[in-house]
């Protein structure tokens, strides 16, 4: 029993302790302002003593005095409730305000979305190109070739559309190939005097020096049109400027179901990826008599060329040969040094084909 009672005991007095620190943290102001108080009233007994004059008790008491009625008054939780409360409503309406903007501005960009969505994959270029320049086309030189003066600089250039080739007109040894003025015209009248942007894949030139370009004309891809209209192929894949290739394939695709232009005629399109247009399907030649037949086989057995291609047939370039030697005796053959219809002696004119090939 005795037990109990002591444990009880213990139990009320530490109730009272808690009770009494609450009451002391709770009124913290006020007590430290009674303790300044002793102070002020230690000091100014002090003063008395020694007869010394001081203003010093009296400021400290009263700042005392002050910091104990500030520490003892009652605060109004009601009030401070009511404060909090005020203060969540302000933050709830900026909430429902920034949602009902935010709502409303992707209900235009849905609005508006139908208007864009066909354009989309032409007008993004794909994460590779990296850069643009902003041009005006200054001269047409046919489908796929243009003149262009840069809007920053002011310099000119001739561009080359990647991945893609139309039939040509300005060969210097071919004849004018079918749709090939077509193309030229549609480039003509979509690109002349336009501005236009100038993309680019990873490498930016050719063994020409032309710039080699996705072009975009009001936000669309103009390499792309050529090919939905049926009046280019896709051609030159060369890596690493592939980054458009099978965009493009689907586009060349399409104009070939729907047997648009060049794909009109069976055959005219070689199936060799750069085995150019065959002009002899429009165009069928003239009977050869045999005694030719026999004088140009001698012909191109004397200039040492027996690879697989005509050097007086399709266009061909670098690529199609494995080796420097294999280039260079097609290019003899096809007339070099004196005559290059193919281009292979670049810009140099040493009488040297492919020079960057083994």
């Amino acid at each position: 029993m005795q037990a109990l009672l002591g444990c009880l005991g213990i139990i009320i007095i530490l109730a009272i302790a808690f009770a009494i620190l609450g009451f002391i943290l709770n009124n913290i102001l006020g007590f430290i302002g009674i303790g300044i108080a002793i102070w002020a009233i230690y000091e100014w007994s002090v003063n008395r003593k020694i007869q010394a004059k001081s203003k010093k008790p009296a400021i400290i008491l009263t700042f005392a005095l002050a910091l104990t009625i500030i520490g003892f008054t009652p605060v109004d939780d009601n009030a401070s409730s009511s404060a909090n409360q005020e203060a969540a409503e302000e933050v709830s309406e900026e909430k429902e305000t920034k949602e009902e903007t935010e709502l409303s501005e992707v209900e235009e960009e849905e609005s508006s979305g139908d208007s864009t969505e066909a354009k989309t994959t032409s007008e993004t270029p794909s994460k590779e190109e990296k850069e643009f320049d902003v041009a005006t086309v200054t001269d047409v030189v046919d489908g796929d070739t243009m003149d262009v003066t840069f809007k920053e600089s002011g310099e000119t250039d001739t561009v080359r559309l990647l991945l893609i080739d139309t039939p040509e007109t300005k060969h210097p040894d071919l004849p004018t190939q079918e749709w090939g003025p077509e193309a030229s015209a549609f480039a003509e009248e979509h690109l002349a005097g336009e501005e236009v942007h100038l993309y680019y894949d990873e490498d930016k030139r050719d063994t020409y020096d032309r710039l080699l370009v996705y072009l975009h004309v009001d936000g669309e891809d103009f390499n792309k049109q050529l090919l939905e209209e049926g009046l280019a192929r896709v051609a030159y894949v060369w890596e690493p400027n592939t980054s458009r290739l099978d965009e493009y394939y689907s586009a060349e695709e399409k104009a070939k179901k729907e047997d648009l232009n060049i794909w009109s005629v069976e055959g005219y399109v070689a199936m060799e990826e750069d085995g150019g247009y065959n002009q002899d399907v429009i165009d069928p030649p003239e009977p050869v008599v045999q005694e030719e037949e026999s004088t140009t086989t001698s012909a191109s057995t004397d200039n040492g060329y027996s690879g697989p291609y005509d050097p007086n047939g399709a266009d061909r370039n670098c690529g199609d040969f494995n080796s420097h030697a294999e280039a260079q005796a097609f290019f003899i053959a096809a007339g070099g040094p004196s005559n290059d219809p193919h281009r292979l002696d670049g810009n140099d004119n040493d009488g040297l084909a492919c020079e960057s090939l083994p």
